[in-house]
């Protein structure tokens, strides 16, 4: 194979690499990865990665859970037929509480 095929077809390679690491990184930065997180996720370490990954994978149920919490008070407050919160005998009044 001539020489200036064998550059072109190895550009091509980096490119199609490169093409398919931004990809990542924009799959990454979708579901709230940082930069670094994703750097490090991108780490050629396998398990060092990974630990990125468990570690955003816990944050995200955390906040699923706060979100949830928040719903719940969200949907009480807006049904409650109390004006104020510290009124409620039940409900609200845990809410208010739990803070």
């Amino acid at each position: 194979m001539p020489l200036n095929d064998r550059i072109a077809l190895a550009r091509g390679r980096v490119v199609d690499g490169a093409l398919e690491q931004a990809r990542t990184v924009l799959r990454q930065r979708g579901v709230g990865l940082s930069l670094p997180e994703v750097a490090a996720a991108m780490a050629p370490a396998k398990p060092a990665a990974q630990a990125v990954v468990r570690a955003r994978i816990a944050a995200l149920k955390e906040e699923i859970a706060h979100r949830r919490q928040a719903v719940t008070f969200l949907r009480h407050t807006a049904e409650c037929r109390h004006r104020q919160l510290d009124d409620c005998p039940a409900e609200c009044a845990a809410f208010v509480g739990g803070g």
